[in-house]
């Protein structure tokens, strides 16, 4: 049985490779996901231009992490939602470590991809 789904092709902004992820996928605006670090314990309060946030469970900073994941994922759209321009997305478990991983990148264009 095949199905047809939406993706959108992106360009992640940390290694300027293209890849393919579902439409669905949540992500924040730049400036959103720049707020939300602005103001997380995590960040340390100053952020500078962040291509990729882990979210990892075992480091000294994970409970402040977990929050900021939390309050992303609160706001989030979906990356079909910002053709065109930049966003910043959820990349579940493609850290080195398995972490989740919130990238930001540029939304290109949506595509019809057959399953």
């Amino acid at each position: 049985m095949t199905t047809n789904t939406a993706a959108v092709l992106v360009t992640l902004a940390a290694t300027r490779t293209d890849e393919h992820i579902p439409a669905n996928r949540l992500a924040v605006a730049p400036a959103v996901f720049a707020r939300l670090c602005r103001e997380s314990a995590a960040c340390g309060g100053n952020l500078g231009v962040y291509d990729q946030l882990h979210i990892t469970k075992d480091s000294d900073d994970a409970a402040e992490l977990d929050a900021l994941d939390d309050d992303l994922r609160d706001r989030a759209q979906t990356v079909g939602e910002f053709v065109g321009a930049e966003c910043v997305a959820l990349f579940p478990g493609q850290g080195t470590d398995g972490c989740d991983v919130w990238a930001r990148c540029s939304v290109e264009a949506v595509e019809e991809v057959i399953v």
